[in-house]
Parts: C-alpha cells; structure tokens; sequence
C-alpha cells in the first residue's frame, strides 16, 4: 500500500498543499489485507518541527459518528428501535414541547428534528452554555422546516450540534441503569461511556480517543488569507454540545477507527474477525442511508435526505455519515472543523480501504477531494 499510496499524495505538487491551507496534515490510509500507512506533510507550528503522528487532533464533528456507533450498538442489541421516541428516554428536566413529542432518535441522527440553530438562542461572546440553558432550549423548541404534509417531524435536514447532544444524553441515560436523578452529564462521564461502548480493550482499543488524551495534544491554527498566516487557537472546551464534537485522537488511533469502518463491509475477511460481531453490525447500521416512517406523506425523494452540490456528485443522509455516490463510485464519509483543526474522514463502501485526513488547521478547504482522490486511485 505504501508504495502505491506514497507517489499519489507526495507527488509533484504534493496532494495536500495543492488542496488545501493546511499548515500541517495526517493522512491515514488503511486497506485490508495490505495494512495501514501514515503519511505526514507540513509542520507542528508556524516555527515548530515537522508532524510526527504521535500528538492527538480535535476530530470535531467526526465525534457524532462515534455517538451514532452507539446508538447504533444499542439497537442491534435490541435496547432501543431508531422509530423509538426520545421522550421517555430523557432525564425528567427535559419535558419535551408538543412540536417535539413524537421526536425519534432516528430524527435526532440523520438532522431531521427540527433544531433551528447549531446553538441555542443567545449563546453569545464564546461563553459555553450551561447543560440546564440547553435543557430549557430543548423544551420550548418548535421544529424548524417541517416536511410538507406533516405538521412538525420529521423537518428537512438542519445540520444541528444541538440535535446530537440530545441524542448524545439520551443515550447516556439508557446506559446509566439506576436512572439518577439529577442526571450526571458532563467530560467525565461522557469520556467514560465512550470508553465503556466503543474505544475501550476488547473494543476498539483507542486508549488516546477522548475529550482530554493523555497524550500530548496537536496546536490548532486559524488561517487568515488576507494576510497568508497562521495563527494558534484555543483549545476547544466541553460543553453540553460534547457528544456532537468533543472528542481528540491520535492517527494511531484512528487507523483502528478506520479499519473497523471498513470491516463493517468484509465480515468474512481474515483481518476483521478480532472485532464483536455486534459492534461491526452497529458500524454497519451507522453508515445505512435512512428511509423514513410513515411513508405516505414521504414518498418524496427529498425526504431521502439528499443533498446536491451541483457538480454531479449526490450527498444522502446516514446516521451521522454521509453518503457521496456519483455513478457507481459510493463513499461513505464525515468532515469536521474547529476553529485550529479541519478533518475529513471516508471510506469506499464494498472497496475495503479507508481515509482519514487530520489537518491542524481551521478553515482550509478542498480536504474531501484528498481523501475521495485517495480513495478512488487505490481501491483497486
């Protein structure tokens, strides 16, 4: 894979400069059967040494596919059913509006709940809002964008952080059995399920996936293109939002994220069969494009959830994945972004090779066509 992989990204130009700002970047590849490779461009810090894939990255949004995995496990073990309503899965503060009753946790994955903002109303100065401001956002929420013909859910895609922290504390609320009351949400306890559900050994066997690694943490750089610098940024705090963004890795790390990914797709293959049947059945799950019940008013094929981009490719909703499909090439993928960091994370469905590309710089542009170029030059 190295051999193949190497003249395509540090070629003449380079892949990564030639698409993007990045002041330094990661790309993991990972094929079954051939391995895993790292490759590194660009530097730590403006003055700093080069990348060594040791210093965990913010992953940012690719945190919601790590919740949706979760929600994923807990219906393939039958604890939940994705047309379940969130209501009675909820911490008794939440006391959800009449627009919101009929909320599934489907809905809350795929954006289609409603939420009418990526923060609630008022969220202002950088100050993180409190868990209960966002509680008594939730309860006076009316959906935003209703589909036509129904009254209030399921709506059009919003992308919303606020919809995955819900789901996110529904979620930890199943799990905690003795249903406390006052719910107990916050880094600690969040870094502890996905532990418990997904990174942990016998898992996936991520020890340096969480919200503060005890690994040393890669500094995040903001680019300013009037003047073509770099500048550090802050760390990113918790906040109620942690299940939609929270989360740091290592590329390590995420070369096992990855593999597992691919997995999902090659049961039968040698190089999966170290991974719980349950859990790659859940991953599988997660990267399913979602049809919608009740399907009278719904037969629409924009309540697929798809999302043109104008130059031929389609984008469809999965359960925090996307799906690009642009003839018979299907690329389940997830981009996120921090203020310091831009990520994109894919594979090629039924190809068996993934990519992720870890940049330590905000706002760049033109990662999803590295990691689709990768992906589609090397599936073979």
């Amino acid at each position: 894979m190295d051999k193949k992989a190497h003249p395509l990204i540090y070629g003449n130009p380079p892949m990564v400069p030639k698409a993007t700002q990045a002041l330094g970047a990661i790309i993991i590849v990972e094929k079954l059967g051939e391995g895993s490779c790292v490759f590194t461009y660009g530097k730590e810090a403006v003055n700093g040494g080069p990348l060594d894939g040791k210093k965990a990255f913010e992953l940012a949004s690719i945190t919601k596919t790590f919740t949706a995995a979760i929600l994923g496990l807990r219906v393939v073990e039958g604890e939940l059913n994705l047309n379940e309503t969130v209501e009675g899965r909820l911490p008794s503060k939440f006391q959800l509006s009449e627009g919101e009753k009929e909320l599934t946790f489907q809905q809350l994955a795929t954006f289609t709940a409603g939420f009418n903002s990526d923060n609630p109303p008022g969220d202002i100065n950088g100050k993180p809002f409190s868990f209960q401001r966002f509680v008594n956002y939730v309860n006076s929420l009316t959906p935003t964008r209703p589909i036509q013909g129904e009254k209030y859910l399921p709506t059009y895609n919003l992308y919303s952080n606020s919809s995955f922290a819900l789901l996110g504390v529904a979620l930890m609320y199943v799990d905690d059995k003795e249903q406390k009351d006052p719910f107990v949400y916050d880094e600690p306890a969040f870094s502890a399920w996905i532990a418990k559900n997904l990174t942990g050994p016998g898992l996936l066997d991520m020890p340096n996936t969480t919200v503060w690694p005890s690994t040393e943490l890669m500094l995040g750089h903001i680019y300013n293109k009037r003047t073509n610098t770099y500048h550090p940024a802050s760390k990113f705090p918790w906040t109620f939002k942690g299940p939609a963004g929270a989360l740091r890795s290592t590329a390590k790390d995420m070369g096992a994220y990855m593999k597992a990914q691919v997995c999902a797709y090659a049961l039968e293959n040698e190089n999966c069969r170290a991974y719980p049947s349950q859990l790659l059945e859940a991953l599988k799950l997660t990267t399913t494009v979602q049809d919608f019940e009740p399907s009278g008013a719904l037969s629409d094929p924009a309540i697929k959830v798809t999302i043109p981009d104008g130059k031929g490719d389609e984008y469809v909703q999965a359960l925090a994945w996307i799906k690009r499909a642009k003839g018979e090439s299907e690329i389940m993928m997830k981009v996120g972004g921090h203020p310091g960091f831009h990520e994109w994370i894919g594979f090629g469905v039924q190809k068996n090779i993934g990519v992720m590309v870890l940049t330590n710089t905000g706002n760049t542009t033109g990662i999803e066509s590295v990691g689709v170029d990768i992906i589609n030059h090397l599936h073979d």
